[in-house]
């Protein structure tokens, strides 16, 4: 009854700037000092994004959270002038992604990925179609009616969904922008590893089938979870997976955790409507039946998730020996699949080629593939409650027995390499020194 009647009083009050009406349960608040009901912390209000949108998906997180709903994850709007040792990682057509540090108030400073959406600052309805458009999602709706904020949603929404309900996406901390171009800025976890292209790039010598069978054991839970959520990733590639690396404190073994990330052309399966006129993603990486003109699909993720696991047995980028686009592209309608390393085991070379099908159906579902590397490490690892198991055709001793020969000319094939280098490096100081005297 009072804030009824302040309120009408405020009305009949020329120029009132004093009160604000609470975004959530409507009380006036003096001087926009935040409801204590709705935000006990004080971390709605006083902030703001330039962006009206923006500004309401960030609070409303924050606003549900407050009483230890959605677990207690909320997204923060973080300072620009909060983050520093800011290098960019790389740049496409639709953002730049940088590797920063994060000063956080109360903890340790923290690494993150900086991911900036370009021309987030300028967005008109023409830019939403061309986004639509450019993001393949085909829908029988007038753009032109859509609110701006669905370019966001694209991404924003849908990282931060999965960071609510799965465990497969890297976490999402929030968002900032930059104060020069004032574009807007997703704050996200970085693997202390990276991602796994440059991880295999920096790594692979020194990776034991153990290591590779893991990651795909941890990429194919992901993947799981993805699909079991009903959602194509659409752009599944080494570049789109991070992960941590974690020491065991009662041995000297690693372990990792992957996360899937970049989430921009990630669609609801219901959302497939029609076939596509445009390919977007990384070429080597999308299967046959998209590049012809087909639907992306859930069996097009498993054709990426073949490649990745092509690229994990040669340690090299897929067909990087070939030229680029249209003769690539007409090598993968041809039925070519990538090279793998000499010491490869015959039946992960079959399991690469069963993902990698040409016919769709025949690809092996995610939860499938995720029940075989399950196996595959327990076995290589030599859990005993594993032994004597067939799972699919798998046996547990003759799976070990080959990745463990595969292992052998793994160690074999390293020590020549490493001996032929330096024989060669021996020639080369004794040339230089006969060819001075």
């Amino acid at each position: 009854m009072i804030n009824l009647l302040m309120e009408q009083i405020l009305k009949i009050i020329p120029g009132n700037n004093l009160y604000v009406k609470c975004l959530y349960c409507k009380k006036l608040l003096y001087m926009n000092y935040g409801c204590k009901d709705c935000d006990p912390n004080r971390i709605i209000e006083g902030w703001t994004s330039g962006d009206s949108d923006i500004d309401k998906f960030i609070k409303d997180t924050m606003y549900n959270a407050r009483n230890g709903g959605n677990g207690g994850k909320y997204l923060n709007w973080i300072s620009y002038d909060k983050f520093v040792n800011i290098s960019q990682l790389y740049e496409d057509d639709f953002e730049k992604v940088y590797l920063a540090t994060w000063l956080k108030k109360e903890s340790q400073p923290v690494k993150v990925t900086l991911k900036k959406f370009t021309e987030s600052q300028n967005l008109t309805a023409e830019r939403l179609d061309e986004v639509f458009w450019q993001s393949f999602l085909v829908l029988s709706r007038d753009y032109s009616m859509l609110p701006l904020i669905y370019l966001f949603q694209l991404q924003i929404k849908t990282h931060w969904n999965f960071n609510l309900n799965e465990s497969f996406s890297s976490k999402f901390y929030g968002m900032t922008k930059d104060p020069k171009t004032q574009e807007f800025i997703m704050v996200t976890h970085y693997g202390n590893q990276g991602d796994l292209r440059n991880f295999i790039k920096n790594k692979y010598n020194s990776l034991k089938w153990e290591n590779k069978i893991e990651l795909l054991y941890n990429i194919s839970k992901n993947l799981k979870d993805l699909h079991k959520s009903g959602y194509c990733h659409n752009n599944l590639y080494s570049g789109n997976i991070i992960l941590d690396c974690h020491s065991k404190l009662d041995s000297k073994k690693e372990t990792y955790t992957t996360y899937i990330t970049n989430f921009r052309l990630t669609r609801k399966l219901d959302s497939i409507t029609a076939p596509n006129d445009k390919v977007f993603g990384v070429l080597p990486y999308i299967a046959p039946e998209v590049m012809k003109g087909g639907s992306y699909s859930l069996a097009s993720d498993i054709y990426s998730f073949g490649v990745i696991m092509a690229e994990l047995s040669s340690g090299k980028l897929p067909f990087n020996n070939m030229k680029p686009h249209v003769s690539l592209s007409l090598m993968i309608h041809n039925r070519i699949r990538p090279e793998f390393k000499e010491r490869t085991p015959e039946i992960y070379k079959e399991l690469v080629l069963k993902c990698m099908d040409s016919d769709p159906e025949e690809r092996p579902k995610a939860k499938k593939l995720y029940k075989i590397f399950k196996f595959w490490y327990n076995c290589i690892i030599g859990n005993k409650d594993y032994d004597g198991n067939i799972i699919y055709g798998y046996k547990e001793k003759d799976l070990r027995s080959e990745f463990e020969e595969a292992g052998k000319k793994q160690y074999s094939l390293i020590r020549n390499d490493i001996i032929y280098k330096i024989l060669i490096f021996r020639f080369l100081i004794l040339y230089f020194r006969f060819s001075i005297i």
